[in-house]
């Protein structure tokens, strides 16, 4: 007698109704822990061998919760989670609730032995979503550094312009010079005042895009503490904040 999960040799998910069957004379009967290995390169794309065959039937309420997960594994795979790390968020929730629900409480050997192969897995994308926020976070700090630091720059602007405006006449060429270097393009006091009046405005919106998207994004790690730290901070513990930051990104990479 063949088993139709297993008559080409491969395993293959249930149908999907999730309708899960037991007692077939084939030792694969399959469960496909399938993962989304478009948004997660670094992962095997798919985790296979989560058996349900064995004379002990698993609780009912188990069957129903499988149903539930293989649907939402079924729609990651299909979906572009690196572009919605919202839904990767509620994903990776949804993998894990499950597997603390039900790995060690199922008490069918072959599906304990299933649960724990996807463990480490789900474990794995956890740690890269943790990894995506740390990024988003040390953008949001670099910043914030610039909005703290621009009045500062501003006002050496001011006082750059003041230096030339009261500088003899035939020391202006090498300021001039120096000036042109530095900026790229040739000394015109009216558009340099522009430029860094109106970066007040650029970085401000900038920096409240960026937290409002952060905000909406990462609800979960990005705190109502975390907000009023970045409110707070003065730059130089922004900057330590943020060094802080990307060396918890080094000892990922």
């Amino acid at each position: 007698m063949t088993c139709r999960n297993c008559s080409d040799g491969a395993l293959k998910a249930p149908p999907r109704s999730a309708e899960l069957r037991y007692g077939s004379p084939c030792k694969r009967t399959a469960v496909d822990f399938a993962l989304p290995s478009r948004s997660f390169s670094t992962l095997p794309p798919l985790l296979r061998n989560g058996i349900l065959s064995g004379v002990k039937r698993p609780p009912e309420s188990f069957i129903s919760d499988y149903a539930v997960f293989r649907e939402r594994v079924d729609w990651a795979e299909r979906a572009d989670l690196d572009e919605d790390l919202v839904q990767t968020q509620l994903f990776y929730a949804n993998m894990r609730e499950f597997l603390d629900r039900w790995q060690g409480n199922i008490g069918v050997t072959e599906l304990e032995a299933g649960l724990a192969k996807v463990r480490p897995i789900v474990d794995k994308i956890g740690q890269l979503i943790d990894q995506k926020y740390l990024e988003a976070l040390r953008d949001l700090l670099e910043r914030r550094h610039t909005v703290l630091i621009h009045p500062q720059i501003y006002e050496i602007g001011l006082a750059y312009l003041e230096i030339m405006k009261l500088t003899p006449e035939k020391l202006r060429p090498e300021l001039k010079s120096i000036f042109r270097e530095s900026i790229g393009y040739d000394f015109d006091a009216e558009r340099f005042y522009r430029e860094i009046e109106g970066d007040f405005e650029k970085y401000g919106t900038e920096y409240n895009q960026a937290l409002a998207i952060m905000e909406v994004t990462w609800p979960d790690h990005f705190t109502a503490e975390t907000r009023a730290r970045l409110a707070r901070e003065p730059i130089e513990k922004i900057n330590d904040w943020k060094a802080k930051v990307s060396a918890q990104l080094n000892e990922t990479n």
